[in-house]
């Protein structure tokens, strides 16, 4: 082969590589997780050594559920290229789904070393610190991650929860309600609004959020039981015993709501 064949050969390659992993990053957007897979494979069969199309594989089987597989592309992905990223990333949120929050730390410790603005990144170190006890340093990663993005929601909604702990309602408040402004169909957002105001004493709020948790989420049994408790505190104790029915519908064994309905025959039997 000539040397100008071999340099246009090459070019081509590489031209078609690219455009199979715009296509299946496209697929990987839309959660069309097969059609990606189709797009990523290709690639491998080219390149077996092509880091990114391993790792966006991996991250279509982490889509479909595929846990397993999705670990060994991501390790692949991490031994042909120790500087992925993306890799480490996804590789963490598998470790903490598995509990093994310590491997998760190393891995996302490593993505911040990597890249120190990846808000998602301070955001699941948040949560691993959380898990094994650490307040201090996970209020701390909640606070970065929203300052790299102020759109980081579940840094807003995780770090609403550490408010709510801290007893600093209002606070709480502003972090929940700012999740809702962003992904407006947040149903334990709502749920968690709702929590606030009940705290705070505003039941009638309480209850308001509670009813948008249920629109998204009929089935919710938290925003149900919650809902419940706000009605029993506001003496409607007919709508609290319909939540806690419905409850023990979608979850027989739930033995809060079924102590509640035993309680509350008695003040509707007054």
């Amino acid at each position: 082969m000539s040397v100008l064949k071999r340099i246009f050969g090459n070019k081509n390659k590489l031209l078609e590589i690219k455009s199979y992993l715009q296509e299946g990053i496209q697929y990987l957007e839309n959660n069309e997780n097969e059609k990606a897979l189709e797009c990523f494979n290709q690639i491998i069969l080219q390149n077996p050594k092509h880091s990114e199309a391993i790792c966006k594989s991996g991250m279509a089987n982490k889509n479909k559920g595929d846990y397993v597989q999705a670990y060994k592309d991501f390790d692949k992905a991490i031994k042909y290229n120790s500087k992925n990223y993306e890799a480490y990333k996804n590789r963490s949120e598998i470790l903490f789904m598995m509990d093994e929050y310590d491997k998760a730390l190393k891995d996302i410790n490593k993505v911040i070393n990597l890249k120190p603005d990846c808000a998602e990144a301070y955001n699941l170190r948040g949560a691993a610190y959380g898990k094994t006890g650490n307040d201090e340093l996970a209020f701390e990663d909640y606070n970065k991650a929203v300052e790299l993005n102020p759109n980081e929601y579940s840094a807003l909604y995780n770090r609403g929860g550490m408010y709510m702990e801290f007893e600093q309602f209002e606070k709480a408040l502003d972090d929940f309600n700012a999740v809702i402004r962003l992904k407006s169909n947040h149903h334990e957002a709502y749920n968690n609004i709702g929590v606030a105001y009940d705290k705070i004493g505003d039941y009638q709020q309480a209850i308001k959020n509670y009813n948008e948790a249920l629109k998204i989420n009929s089935k919710f049994i938290g925003a149900l039981n919650n809902r419940g408790r706000a009605y029993f505190k506001q003496k409607e104790y007919k709508k609290a015993m319909n939540d806690f029915t419905t409850t023990l519908k979608i979850v027989p064994e739930d033995n809060d709501a079924r102590k509640m309905i035993g309680y509350l025959k008695d003040f509707i039997d007054e």
